[in-house]
Parts: C-alpha cells; sequence; structure tokens
C-alpha cells in the first residue's frame, strides 16, 4: 500500500445524459461489448453496474442495467450483458 495521493478522476455524475455508441463487439455467442460515449467522463470501478436507458425516436423507452467491464484507469468505456 502507497500513501503517495492518487491522481483525482472525473467527477461523479448522478443524472442521465447522453451518450453514443461507438462500437459493438461480439465476444461469444452469449455476450457483447458495447462501448459507450457519454457527454462527460464519470469515475467508476470495473464491475459496477450502470443504468442505460434508450429513447427511441418513435417515443418506446427501456432501461436496463449492464456491468462495466473496463479497467478505470484506461476509461474505454466497456460494458458487458449476457443476452
Amino acid at each position: 500500500m502507497t500513501d503517495e495521493p492518487q491522481p483525482a478522476g472525473p467527477a461523479p455524475v448522478s443524472s442521465w445524459q447522453p451518450a453514443k455508441v461507438s462500437a459493438i463487439l461480439q465476444r461469444t455467442t452469449r455476450v457483447k461489448s458495447i462501448f459507450l460515449e457519454p457527454r462527460e467522463r464519470f469515475s467508476f470501478s470495473a464491475g459496477q453496474h450502470v443504468d442505460v436507458r434508450l429513447t427511441a425516436d418513435d417515443g418506446y423507452r427501456a432501461q436496463r442495467s449492464y456491468s462495466i467491464a473496463s479497467d478505470p484507469r484506461t476509461w474505454d468505456r466497456s460494458s458487458s450483458r449476457s443476452t
């Protein structure tokens, strides 16, 4: 363990924000990685869950919880969900 100060990460975001899907990779027949680009970065831990809400052009809304699979030091925004 070290007593050295750690660099401050992005501030936590407590409200909804728009995000763009930048890529989707099929990892296995049951798992995809979805790469998101939110407007503002937020702090997280690998394994943490994040709620994602979709509002389609026709007004349909869906909300799902996803597990963040990225290393927060790289901030590559990979999420996983079994289908």
